[in-house]
Parts: structure tokens; sequence; C-alpha cells
């Protein structure tokens, strides 16, 4: 599940965004700091995330949320793509991949 967060600029709005979501009493924080950079290659994301916010103009690369009984997300990302930002949801039994160097942040569960 995912859904275009671009007009949220707060960090505690994205939050409560993602709450929202994962439809979860538990609290959600974004992880704080400057917005991550994918190594180049394929990495798996830690299994602990429970989201992960996607900038879509940021290198090149995706990210991609697969397997569990839900639909899998993609989005692909690129200097030259629009500048819109992304909540992917990673519900338990999915794993979420970074490939390339898309510019994203994670989400933990509190």
């Amino acid at each position: 599940m995912k859904k275009d967060v671009t007009n949220i600029t707060d960090d505690c709005e994205l939050e409560g965004e993602a709450t929202a979501l994962l439809d979860t009493q538990k609290l959600i924080s974004l992880e704080a700091g400057l917005e991550r950079t994918g190594s180049g290659t394929y990495e798996v994301a830690p299994p602990e995330i429970c989201a992960v916010l996607v900038m879509e103009r940021s290198g090149d690369g995706a990210v991609r949320v697969t397997g569990g009984s839900e639909v899998d997300d993609n989005i692909v990302t690129s200097p030259t793509k629009s500048p819109r930002k992304w909540i992917i949801i990673v519900k338990e039994g999915q794993t979420c991949v970074i490939l390339g160097r898309p510019g994203f942040r994670y989400f933990y569960q509190r």
C-alpha cells in the first residue's frame, strides 16, 4: 500500500499518515535527519521497519516492497522525475528492497 504525501512537509504529520495507513494504535516514528541514499546496489531494508518515505526526484533507482498476500509496490526514482514523495507500507511478511540510489527515510514502530 502506498500514498502520495508530496504536500506534507512536517515529520509529525508524516508519522500520522503512516500510522493511519498502518491502522495501528502503536506510535510510529520517522527516522531523524536527512534522507538516506541507496548504495547503488541491491540492499534489503532492516526487518524492523514498518514503512518507508520515498523521494521520487532523487538518484536513479527504486524502492520496492514485495511478499505476503499484499500487492507489490514499486517507486522508481530519478533526478528527472517529479518532486513527489510517497509512503510505502511494509507489512509483516513483506520485504523492502532498495535498488540503485533512491532517496528515502525509514519509519519504525516505537
